[in-house]
């Protein structure tokens, strides 16, 4: 295996599969969703993404009707969800980061709804190759 200190892997050891350090912590951020630390996987998520950590908060804004599962206000800076179920949803709180990643300094959104659930979705696709050993998508 190439030692270059510059390539970040990880051996698994009860899998024997290599992984690099950033599908680990995309798995960690689902788990961490999937297990009702979602305060804490938005904390990470900022931090890794160095931007400002978004509120969270249970409830939808007046404005949307609850055929919407989650949304993200720019002007508030806040992450919301339609009910506590949700904060066990990586799907959601993913991509409504996804959102909060991708609004400027003027508060306008520069991103797509297309792209958030593929951001969403690169996450869960971690978590799963992680969670499911035999499947052979591990090594680079």
């Amino acid at each position: 295996m190439d030692q270059n200190p510059s390539i970040r892997y990880v051996l698994l050891e009860e899998t024997h599969h290599i992984v690099d350090l950033e599908t680990r912590f995309k798995a960690y951020i689902v788990w961490l969703i999937l297990n009702s630390k979602a305060e804490k996987a938005i904390e990470m998520l900022a931090e890794h993404s160095e931007v400002e950590k978004p509120k969270l908060t249970v409830g939808l804004p007046k404005r949307h009707k609850t055929n919407v599962l989650g949304c993200y206000s720019a002007r508030e800076k806040t992450i919301s969800v339609l009910n506590s179920d949700m904060l066990r949803n990586p799907s959601i709180i993913i991509h409504e980061f996804y959102h909060h990643l991708r609004i400027d300094l003027n508060h306008k959104h520069r991103g797509n709804e297309r792209n958030a659930r593929e951001f969403a979705q690169d996450y869960i696709d971690a978590y799963k190759a992680l969670t499911n050993p035999k499947q052979d998508n591990l090594a680079p």
